[in-house]
């Protein structure tokens, strides 16, 4: 049983061996003779990045997930189970305070470049900020001499 998050293995159902003589997959119960991992919580056909988030109201994660990049709350499917996760009163997987949502590939993939280019131009922005302070605190090539004593 995994600890926390990061340890749910999100199994790939399509590319898995389910024994269906010890599985109720309408109620959430998997038996597998073999388990494939989805790598990265990746599906293809359809293209899914699966994510933990909070469920709790106050954080409105699965709300803003929703609104931001047309994200949704998974339940039993054919594509993925999320080894150690129970439906939850709305039949989504959940793990603790936690719901397993899924978001478009290509939405999650221009998410990541937004993200990095917004950390890009952070970075970029700090360096401005220090070389104008450096600027005005930097020696003048006489006082450098001075202190040289050349």
């Amino acid at each position: 049983m995994a600890t926390h998050l990061g340890e749910v293995e999100l199994i790939d159902l399509r590319k898995s061996t389910l024994d269906k003589e010890h599985s109720d997959t309408q109620n959430g119960v998997y038996r597998f003779k073999k388990e494939v991992i989805a790598e990265r919580g990746i599906t293809r056909n359809p293209n899914w990045k699966h994510k933990w988030g909070s469920k709790l109201p106050a954080k409105r994660f699965t709300q803003n997930w929703e609104a931001a990049y047309g994200a949704e709350k998974v339940g039993v499917n054919p594509y993925i189970f999320p080894k150690g996760a129970v439906l939850d009163e709305n039949g989504h997987w959940v793990y603790g305070d936690a719901i397993l949502m899924r978001i478009p590939l290509e939405t999650y993939v221009e998410k990541i470049k937004r993200d990095k280019q917004l950390s890009e131009d952070e970075i970029a922005s700090i360096g401005r900020k220090f070389q104008r302070g450096v600027g005005k605190e930097a020696l003048s090539e006489e006082e450098v001499a001075d202190i040289l004593g050349l």
